[in-house]
């Protein structure tokens, strides 16, 4: 497991949750929703109840468990219904987290389950994700390419230079000599593609702070996206589902000036993936603001690391951690791990994605087309996919 943990001493039982391993370290979400205590917990599906916060789109247990009563592990966050009440802007963070996982019904979207009140608390249920964030699986790829080369040039004493070469040599699967297998790229790339064509299209939603820490992955390594408390309605979408519409003018709202307004205008985000129009203090449109950050995850799977991030080759950078506002279609191509990215329509995607101009960026569709065309012409060997368990 990802994190730090320890064994709850007394497994407590809430509703028909079974409490058992305690987080030490909780998840980013967890810190920025002020979650008291998280649990790593047993879900026995034993009836079939309402949802005490009124959740849309009830989704019940796989039908061979909901069948047998099989238990299924989950991520029991925990928060005192006090902090909900006198903290409106938490509240409204968590309904829409909750509102849009219950609402989702797709494969790479967090699956959640309805939430448990307790006379103090209130108990959100979600899919346990073994394998944690992916932002970890990048660190400790990272982590483990620099010990590689300090192995390397220990054991043979050669130049920085030749290192580098032999670096180059042996990493013939990667679109670029410092990114994941290109295996591995491919396919959580084309996963969170699906996950956010599912929000903008089928939703009707944007979700305004994907980054790698919002990206889970299951014991099988699929991808989940997570984390919608800075989600909105798109204002010129009309593909809502009838069920969140409903609640959509509430806390779905947040970030539209007018009903008939097709632009957002409350600026959100995180630092290395928050587009350049929000940063400038525009309104901006969510979708492509979406696609902006999917381009900043795409540039640090291929690359291992942020654009303008201690990059030499970007002269009189005000800020070498990620400066958004910074890339342009001059700088971009400049830089030195862009300039080692192989794929010439992985180069283009990127720069299609990353476009400082929202009504030129790429949209999903152009995305999802090329990445296809990608993936067909890789015919990727099955055996890659072993290196993704690190």
């Amino acid at each position: 497991m990802s994190h730090d943990t320890r064994v709850a001493s007394g497994s407590a039982t809430i509703g028909n949750i079974q409490l058992l391993t305690k987080l030490q370290s909780q998840q980013p979400q967890d810190q920025v929703s002020k979650a008291h205590d998280v649990y790593i917990a047993r879900l026995r599906d034993s009836s079939t109840r309402d949802d005490p916060m009124d959740s849309v789109s009830e989704r019940s247990l796989p039908s061979s468990s909901a069948a047998t009563g099989a238990v299924t592990f989950v991520v029991a966050r925990i928060f005192p219904l006090e902090s909900l009440f006198l903290d409106e802007r938490l509240r409204l963070k968590l309904e829409r987290h909750q509102l849009v996982l219950r609402a989702a019904n797709h494969r790479h979207i967090l699956r959640s389950w309805p939430a448990v009140y307790t006379p103090t608390d209130l108990v959100t249920v979600e899919e346990f994700c073994e394998f944690g964030e992916v932002f970890e699986v990048v660190e400790k790829h990272n982590e483990d390419a620099q010990m590689r080369e300090l192995e390397q040039a220990n054991q043979t004493d050669v130049l920085s230079s030749s290192t580098s070469a032999n670096r180059t040599a042996d990493a013939p699967d990667r679109f670029s000599p410092d990114g994941l297998p290109t295996a591995v790229v491919l396919r959580l790339f084309d996963e969170l593609m699906q996950a956010v064509a599912h929000c903008h299209d089928v939703l009707g939603i944007c979700h305004r702070d994907i980054k790698l820490e919002h990206l889970l992955l299951d014991r099988s390594m699929s991808l989940k996206l997570t984390s919608f408390g800075m989600a909105a309605a798109l204002p010129d979408r009309q593909h809502l589902s009838t069920s969140l519409q409903s609640k959509s003018s509430s806390a779905l709202a947040i970030g539209n000036s007018s009903s008939d307004d097709r632009l957002l205008h409350v600026a959100c985000g995180s630092r290395h993936y928050v587009a350049p129009e929000i940063l400038a203090g525009l309104a901006y449109d969510g979708a492509a603001a979406d696609v902006f950050s999917c381009g900043i995850v795409l540039y640090a799977l291929v690359t291992g690391g942020f654009p303008l991030e201690d990059d030499a080759n970007v002269e009189n950078s005000t800020i070498n951690n990620g400066a958004n506002n910074e890339i342009t279609a001059s700088t971009l191509p400049k830089l030195a791990s862009f300039q080692r990215i192989r794929d010439e329509a992985v180069r283009d995607l990127l720069r299609g994605m990353l476009n400082p101009d929202p009504s030129l960026r790429w949209t999903v569709t152009q995305i999802q087309q090329l990445w296809s065309r990608l993936r067909r012409a890789r015919r990727t060997d099955a055996s890659q996919q072993n290196q993704f368990r690190y």
